[in-house]
């Protein structure tokens, strides 16, 4: 039975169709775009509804004749981190997909000043013949799809003016309108901080990296220089291959994070508060960290019950010698420092505090005495 413009049965039939493409669409893009090495913060695809497709041909009757018609039946959101990603993704899309050039928009060159949100790239795409040609892409044919890609800061702007109203029909008082214009500058400025932001931070990266070869070198424990000398020194390297086999773990996993957040403090306590003073405590003590190791897990994996996944067989994390160098400084310790350490950082694990005490100083009595 008909519907408006088209039936119930033959918009179900396609709107499933064009899930899967979505569905296709999204894990595609996705795919092409971490082998381009850009991490999107989001992709998305939204199916039309029937009465929004209905109107949409009923307005343009010429044009659209059937719901596939619609070029923008299936929508496809990709949301980049930052905005100079926008034309990255848009140069991987026009290389690996069918354009549509004649209803694809760059809506940065055509809006409004106001208009930040917008400021998105249009596209009208079909997979592009050589994937129409396999068999588990046929059944999607020539259909058009629109995709958008825009920055999460514009994307934040689209979606709060949208609840706002901003797009209705009626005239917006002057005074909110340049309320808006000065908040589409500031985003502008923070989607351009953001970027500069990323770029220092590489160069600095890049700058730790030549710099921290020098063992004496006075450099200031953080994410960059703690992740650079644990990737970059032979005994940290050397004693994470080691440790990473004793746990029988087959691979390993970076975390800088957990690396700055949580090892950097706790290695502080020993006065290692630079790349030089983290080099010279694994040049004095780095000997002595697998026969301890050897002597503690055992210790810790007799304390566990079933069904706790032993110690031993998990995944590692890179710079676990880190955490072992710090058990051994713990048990080498004078009691008021280990207790204060032990207080400080396990306190919030529900760690038997007196149990971790007894257990460091007896693997330290069984590796060293």
């Amino acid at each position: 039975m008909a519907e408006g413009r088209g039936s119930r049965s033959g918009y179900d039939e396609n709107k499933g169709r064009l899930e899967e493409l979505g569905q296709v669409a999204t894990r595609l893009i996705g795919a092409l775009l971490v082998e381009r090495g850009i991490r999107a913060h989001n992709i998305t695809f939204r199916v039309k509804e029937k009465s929004s497709a209905d109107r949409k041909m009923s307005n343009n009757p010429q044009k659209y004749s059937d719901y596939l018609s619609l070029t923008d039946f299936l929508g496809v959101r990709v949301i980049t981190n930052f905005a100079d990603e926008v034309d990255v993704v848009g140069s991987i899309l026009q290389g690996e997909f069918t354009i549509d050039e004649d209803n694809s928009i760059d809506k940065r060159l055509v809006l409004d000043s106001d208009r930040f949100g917008y400021l998105s790239l249009h596209y009208i795409l079909q997979l592009n013949q050589a994937r129409r040609g396999l068999a588990e892409y046929a059944r999607y044919g020539g259909i058009k799809f629109e995709v958008q890609v825009r920055s999460i800061l514009q994307h934040a702007w689209a979606e709060i003016e949208h609840d706002l109203g901003y797009k209705s029909t009626f005239q917006l008082p002057s005074e909110v309108k340049r309320r808006f214009s000065r908040l589409a500058g500031l985003l502008e400025i923070a989607d351009s901080e953001f970027q500069s932001l990323r770029d220092h931070i590489a160069s600095y990266e890049h700058a730790v990296s030549d710099s921290i070869p020098d063992s004496s070198s006075d450099l200031v424990l953080n994410q960059a220089t703690l992740m650079t000398f644990l990737e970059r020194s032979p005994m940290a390297i050397h004693l994470d291959v080691k440790l990473a086999e004793f746990l029988g773990s087959s691979e390993m996993f970076v975390d800088p994070k957990y690396a700055m957040q949580q090892l950097a403090p706790l290695v502080s306590h020993f006065g290692i508060r630079t790349v030089g003073d983290l080099d010279a405590a694994f040049e004095r003590d780095g000997s002595k960290i697998l026969p301890f190791v050897e002597k503690l897990f055992p210790i810790f994996d007799s304390h566990l019950q079933p069904p706790e996944l032993p110690v031993r067989h998990r995944k590692v994390s890179v710079g676990i010698c880190l955490l072992q160098l710090t058990y051994l400084l713990m048990a080498g310790a004078d009691p008021d420092v280990r207790e204060e350490v032990i207080r400080e950082y396990f306190g919030s694990y529900a760690v038997d505090a007196k149990g971790l005490d007894l257990d460091l100083l007896e693997a330290y009595r069984q590796a060293f005495e």
